[in-house]
């Protein structure tokens, strides 16, 4: 007869439903500073889970209103890939800093300095996930 299969012990990987994603930074920001965004991801599920946070699968975009100008998603290293078990109702936090720069998709950055005005930032994990923050960048 065919044998049970196992059922699996421990914490299983966190459900992208089940992650809740809030972005804060800056409001207003000078264009020759940086902005360090600290993004928290918050397991709303009712059971221990492992998430896992990195390139693969989370983001963080900055954008003008259609223009697309910085992402984590153009280099790896830009996004602290993370893995750990978060408690139900438990959180991690980390940050990631953006040089108020335009981004190519080869880990390098724009040399000319952003014009003045609202741009905002969105946070994904799993393509499910969102949070976003509006922002004002000043002289």
């Amino acid at each position: 007869s065919p044998s049970a299969s196992p059922t699996p012990t421990g914490p299983q990987p966190c459900q992208p439903a089940s992650v809740r994603l809030s972005i804060i930074g800056f409001q207003k920001v000078k264009v020759s500073a940086k902005q360090v965004f600290t993004i928290t991801a918050t397991n709303t599920g009712t059971d221990p889970c492992v998430l896992t946070i990195g390139p693969a699968n989370a983001s963080v975009t900055v954008s003008s209103g259609s223009d697309r100008i910085w992402s984590t998603a153009d280099c790896d290293k830009w996004l602290p890939a993370k893995k750990l078990t978060l408690k139900s109702q438990a959180t991690h936090e980390f940050s990631v800093t953006w040089p108020l720069r335009r981004s190519s998709s080869v880990c390098k950055l724009g040399k000319a300095e952003l014009a003045p005005g609202t741009y905002v930032a969105k946070a994904m994990f799993a393509q499910v996930s969102t949070a976003q923050q509006a922002m004002t960048l000043t002289k």
